[in-house]
């Protein structure tokens, strides 16, 4: 496919793009039914969708290298300056395009910006990869950020940022200084709470719970057992999974 070095003709495409847009679901019932049309169609809006995000990162990171939200006689913040001009993200998403932006001026940033120009990491996921990279940096041994870094973005790629914040311990297993993950480890246990009960009036009950690592397992390898379901052979519910107080699921 033929690109341009010429800006005016990305505006002009880009206006065309969004114009192309307008009205779409009033002319869906043109795809054809059955052979995955529909499917092609949502890929395509997708693949424009994280162009878009990429785009804005390229536009936000080009005026902070200018000082363009700082200067003039309204003086703003960055992040200030995209909720103005990118109505979008008044409702959340300003603070984490900008650094993301800002993050890019490093040159170890490098394979997670390459993902993101690539439409294949979006800007929430990038946010984490580069906040994670940040935290795990001091810990690691010479030379493995690179490959600290690729797989923080393979899998934030996969699974988003969830899946990049589980994988820090494997990363420090693997890459850490001796004896970081011990201290992960104890500075997680400083965190592991149980909170008073709370009613809500309606009979219902909440606790809240935080666990490091070791109280997960232990947790899930208690309930696991709990929760199967076991059928009850010779009753009523006989060949449908109860619970452990004999009731179906």
């Amino acid at each position: 496919m033929e690109t341009t070095t010429d800006l005016g003709r990305r505006r002009e495409a880009v206006a065309s793009a969004r114009a192309a847009l307008d009205g779409l679901a009033e002319v869906l019932w043109q795809v054809p039914s059955g052979g995955g049309a529909l499917a092609e169609l949502l890929g395509e809006v997708d693949a424009l969708g994280a162009r878009c995000e990429a785009a804005r990162v390229a536009v936000v990171r080009e005026a902070v290298e200018r000082g363009e939200p700082g200067s003039g006689p309204r003086a703003l913040s960055v992040v200030q300056w995209v909720r103005e001009h990118a109505p979008t993200t008044r409702a959340g998403g300003a603070g984490q395009l900008v650094a993301v932006a800002t993050a890019f001026a490093k040159p170890a940033n490098a394979v997670v910006r390459a993902a993101v120009e690539a439409g294949r990491l979006p800007v929430r996921s990038a946010a984490v990869v580069v906040a994670e990279a940040d935290r795990l940096r001091p810990a690691l041994v010479e030379e493995a950020e690179p490959h600290v870094l690729a797989g923080l973005v393979e899998l934030a790629v996969e699974q988003g940022p969830r899946g990049c914040r589980m994988l820090r311990p494997a990363l420090l297993a693997r890459y850490g200084r001796d004896g970081q993950l011990q201290v992960q480890q104890d500075m997680a246990r400083r965190f592991v709470a149980l909170s008073q009960p709370i009613e809500d009036g309606t009979g219902v009950v909440e606790y809240r719970l935080a666990l490091d690592v070791e109280g997960k397992a232990a947790l899930e390898a208690a309930l696991g057992p709990l929760s199967a379901p076991r059928p009850v052979e010779g009753s009523a519910t006989s060949g449908r999974a109860t619970n452990d107080a004999g009731r179906p699921w």
